[in-house]
């Protein structure tokens, strides 16, 4: 009988998680550019209608790939991705507080996923992985129990129209530039090219 009532309760608690994540807090649409010349890919964030113009993802044309998350229309810098010899470096503007934080996104290799990435973020240990089998890349904090954060899949592609990515994020605890930037490094594909792995 106490077996009964255990497993009873995971279910129970496995029901609630998946229903407090159920619904996203807010939903994007990053659309690629589609000709950039030489530089990095550049990236529009837009509302799910595609209509409100929300963030540009610029790159910056040096020897390794620069980001910047530029706001619109004020045309504010809030959010820089610059990748080095063995590390990324985040830079995100906060909000709520105004003040700028800072962390490092670095490669982990596997062989049971496509692609995954440990991120340390102003304290915080945040995974980003894509499963093998699966359309969806999650970021989870694993300093809250891995929480779902925020989440994104490619929702078109094309090698002569504009690629499309849906970005769906579920808390309010980190900025959500990380998941635009982060977005637009895993879309060129070059961390293994850099030596950013752990």
């Amino acid at each position: 009988m106490s077996s009964f009532v255990y497993c009873l309760f995971l279910l129970v608690t496995v029901a609630c998680r998946v229903t407090a994540n159920d619904g996203p807090l807010r939903v994007y649409t990053l659309r690629k550019d589609f000709f950039n010349g030489i530089k990095a890919a550049e990236f529009s964030v837009f509302d799910i209608s595609k209509k409100t113009l929300y963030y540009r993802i610029e790159s910056k044309f040096t020897i390794m790939p620069k980001f910047e998350l530029v706001a619109g229309p004020s045309k504010q810098v809030v959010g820089k991705l610059e990748s080095k010899i063995g590390s990324i470096n985040l830079s995100l503007l906060d909000d709520k507080t105004g003040q700028w934080i800072t962390g490092l996104m670095k490669s982990h290799f596997t062989l049971l996923k496509h692609y995954e990435y440990n991120i340390e973020l102003n304290g915080r240990r945040i995974s980003m992985k894509k499963e093998l089998l699966s359309a969806h890349t999650t970021f989870r904090d694993e300093s809250q129990g891995g929480t779902l954060l925020a989440r994104f899949q490619r929702e078109f592609f094309s090698p002569i129209t504009a690629t499309t990515y849906g970005v769906q994020v579920y808390s309010n605890d980190i900025p959500d530039g990380l998941y635009f930037l982060a977005l637009a490094w895993t879309d060129i594909g070059r961390s293994e090219s850099y030596g950013i792995t752990k």
